[in-house]
């Protein structure tokens, strides 16, 4: 069964999608937290459009909405790209794609965001610190792309972690700075080589 817009019933094929970045929420659609990200994605679209982003909600249950950001996908396709997840997990998940010459390859995953949190400024964060080489002083953000692989320490807990050049810093597995609600958020760095 294709991808299709729940509100209008058209199908999506994933490659017409021109944005460089993809923020996939996957999520029930009667979700406490599919509704506080819709909220917080109005005030945002234009953010994202700045950056070449672009936000999808998805669920795996078909129902009958008004929201033209949900997207009925049951085979899990979307899901199926990130590395993390396996394409039955419609749990709660942020799936972060970038576009590519053969189609949309994953960056990051984050599994069971919080509710409370607002979760769209932190992906417009993201989008801005993917196209921002420099760091924050000398500290790296969610998102931006490692300049030189190696050891880089959080600055917030102490945790070493060795990354490799071309990928992004991602939000630390420990203290879980670079989300909303971390001690150091996506807008700020905390990632420095050591």
């Amino acid at each position: 069964m294709p991808i299709k817009f729940l509100a209008t019933n058209q199908n999506l094929e994933i490659s017409s999608i021109s944005q460089n970045l993809l923020f996939v929420f996957t999520c029930k659609p009667d979700s406490k937290f599919l509704s506080a990200q819709t909220q917080h994605l109005e005030s945002q679209k234009s953010n994202l459009e700045k950056f070449d982003a672009k936000v999808l909600f998805v669920t795996n249950q078909e129902i009958e909405t008004q929201n033209p950001d949900l997207v009925l996908d049951s085979e899990g396709e979307l899901v199926g790209l990130s590395e993390n997840l396996n394409s039955k997990n419609f749990g709660q998940n942020l799936i972060v794609l970038r576009k590519t010459d053969s189609g949309f390859e994953h960056l990051e995953t984050k599994t069971d965001p919080e509710d409370s949190s607002d979760w769209i400024e932190a992906v417009v964060y993201f989008a801005q610190n993917y196209k921002d080489s420099e760091p924050d002083g000398e500290y790296y953000k969610w998102g931006q792309i490692v300049p030189e692989g190696g050891e880089y320490l959080c600055k917030d807990c102490g945790y070493i972690l060795e990354l490799e050049e071309g990928k992004i810093f991602p939000i630390c597995e420990v203290c879980l700075a670079g989300e909303p609600s971390g001690p150091s958020t996506s807008k700020e760095g905390y990632w420095e080589r050591v």
